[in-house]
């Protein structure tokens, strides 16, 4: 994208004309008729840098497909309209996008210090002064992961950017460039992949105190034991719902 961008610029220079917004699909995404003419309103704002519609997938019988709206139909269900709102910023997820040619050159181009480049991207156009907008409407229909493996090749791609940028950006001392809901936002966006870390540390300190044999409770131990699995069970099972 970056290379395009420069050839962009040198169309620009030449007096040919260059684009002012650019449109992204995976390639694996089909854009539907209207995804252009649905989004292209917003940019009559001409603070908004990025326009992000959902991510549909009709490959039934993928990894995470439940029937409905698959895993991340929570996300762009629910979430990311919540963060359509003055003083957030919902942020570009790659596919099903347009976005602002002069915001990008703004902020150098697509960010690469990072392998989440469209979340880093985001940050970066934030901190420039530009807005976000998500466009809830159905634009475009892809692929979702089809097996455990690919499921779990893209979610540790995920975890694994999130911590570059929470650490590039130094997001924990963030709040003197992002207003509070964008600072809460993206900080829990990124601390979230750590959530199995803390989840292993809450569960072992029942482990560790029943192992001590310290008297912490009127419980006997199996009692202790029985509703410890229990209590974990119960969790799981919601998690994988």
């Amino acid at each position: 994208m970056n290379y395009a961008l420069d050839l962009l610029a040198a169309e620009d220079s030449t007096g040919s004309g260059g684009a002012d917004i650019i449109a992204v699909l995976d390639c694996d995404h089909v854009p539907l008729p209207a995804f252009l003419t649905a989004t292209l309103g917003w940019f009559a704002d001409e603070t908004v840098a990025l326009v992000q519609g959902p991510q549909a997938f009709y490959n039934s019988g993928a990894f995470d497909d439940d029937g409905v709206t698959g895993e991340q139909g929570l996300f762009f269900n629910v979430l990311m309209p919540a963060r359509n709102h003055a003083g957030a910023g919902p942020f570009w997820c790659g596919s099903t996008s347009l976005l602002r040619v002069s915001a990008l050159r703004e902020i150098g181009g697509v960010a690469t210090e990072t392998i989440t480049e469209d979340m880093h991207t985001t940050l970066k156009l934030i901190r420039a002064g530009w807005r976000t907008v998500y466009h809830h409407q159905t634009l475009a229909v892809g692929l979702a992961p089809a097996t455990p493996d690919q499921y779990l090749l893209q979610r540790r791609r995920w975890g694994l950017g999130a911590m570059q940028i929470l650490v590039h950006e130094r997001l924990w001392a963030a709040k003197r460039w992002l207003s509070w809901r964008n600072f809460h936002e993206y900080l829990n966006g990124t601390l979230w992949w750590l959530e199995g870390i803390a989840t292993l540390v809450a569960f072992a300190v029942p482990i560790a105190v029943l192992a001590s044999g310290a008297d912490t409770s009127t419980a006997g131990p199996v009692t202790f034991a029985i509703a410890f699995v229990a209590m974990f069970s119960t969790r799981c099972g919601v998690r994988n719902v």
